[in-house]
């Protein structure tokens, strides 16, 4: 649908919109993300822009409030989770609809009137997103398969990603972002809007590009691990309100990564006890065991990634030994989350979230 003459063709004025933009050493992104929101076919005097930094220790800072009409927040530390960085950024505002963006993003001209006008023509819409691609998809291998992973299955709901377009009513509804995680607040905040009666609308439109710079497997490693803490976190929070969301992911992460784990140090203990060459040699059956997990979706999954994602065989097959590559850290990831429940600590780097307040 062609949103360009949206606002001619529909007298009523455009509504006023919230920009959060969240951000932590981010001089090199920040300017373009700033710009393509100033830039947009948005009326500029309906937009009001909130930049939330995270401790940067660069000029972050300095580059957003040398931008007109740009409010900057400091949140003390690099420890400020995202969640507790966009509390702090839609409520100080008051405009009926909060456009949040990660300040590696660069905001699609035409979103924003795409977005609002799916909001204002239904009431029971909650929060609306587009899609979001990379800047850059090929550059690298890491980022061609980051770009595969950001695909959702066709149908899927709920918020994906940092970026979306949400109705203040949906947020106040829900309290706003968990605060206390370093990821998995935009799913679970996704499920409370659903709860709280509210729909959940994904177009076929772009409204971000992005660019992570995921050149090397340092970022890969990271990113996995945060995959395994959001799944960890997700559906922790899922089985609290008695929602099955999840689950078959949370088990098979679980099931898979302890099995090859355990399976690796039965081998490995095996081989240090063995009395023969004999018993040696059967220390490896655990070994080959735990490899046959570790490589299983390589094996066993390459038609769903080629249905889900939408990719040919040779690419499905690639993402399938990346998935498989990534299993050990997201099990870390998962892991990391349930011991810091367990010590009433979700995140380590959250402590005194509840403290904090903006400066």
């Amino acid at each position: 649908m062609d949103y360009e003459h949206c606002e001619a063709a529909n007298p009523a004025p455009l509504p006023e919109i919230d920009c959060v933009i969240v951000g932590h050493d981010c001089s090199d992104q920040l300017c373009g993300c700033l710009a393509s929101v100033r830039t947009s076919d948005y009326p500029q005097r309906k937009l009001h822009i909130h930049y939330i930094d995270l401790g940067s220790t660069d000029d972050s800072r300095e580059i957003a409030g040398s931008c007109w009409g740009v409010r900057v927040t400091a949140l003390g530390t690099p420890r400020t989770t995202p969640g507790a960085a966009k509390n702090a950024g839609w409520t100080q505002g008051s405009a009926p609809f909060i456009q949040f963006i990660d300040a590696f993003s660069i905001l699609d001209p035409k979103w924003l009137k795409t977005g609002v006008h799916e909001l204002t023509a239904d009431h029971d819409l909650g929060a609306v997103f587009g899609l979001s691609r990379k800047l850059h998809p090929v550059a690298s291998f890491y980022n061609r398969m980051e770009e595969i992973e950001r695909r959702p299955p066709e149908g899927a709901s709920g918020l994906y990603g940092c970026d979306a377009l949400i109705r203040r009513e949906a947020l106040e509804s829900t309290g706003g972002y968990d605060y206390r995680l370093i990821a998995g607040q935009e799913q679970l905040l996704g499920r409370d809007i659903l709860r709280a009666g509210w729909k959940i609308l994904r177009l076929e439109t772009i409204m971000v590009l992005r660019d992570l710079a995921a050149v090397d497997l340092w970022h890969c490693l990271c990113r996995a691990y945060l995959a395994g803490y959001e799944i960890a976190a997700v559906r922790h929070g899922e089985s609290r309100a008695g929602s099955p969301y999840l689950k078959d992911e949370f088990r098979i992460l679980a099931v898979t990564g302890v099995g090859v784990v355990a399976s690796i140090l039965l081998s490995l203990l095996l081989f240090v006890m063995a009395p023969s060459e004999k018993m040696a040699v059967l220390a490896l059956v655990p070994a080959a065991i735990g490899l046959c997990l570790l490589f299983s979706p390589r094996f066993f999954m390459v038609e769903k990634f080629m249905h889900d994602r939408k990719v040919d065989r040779a690419l499905a097959k690639t993402y399938a030994w990346q998935r498989s590559l990534v299993l050990l850290p997201q099990l870390f990831g998962l892991l990391g989350y349930h011991s810091g429940w367990v010590a009433r600590r979700p995140n380590e780097q959250a402590t005194r979230q509840k403290q904090m307040q903006p400066r």
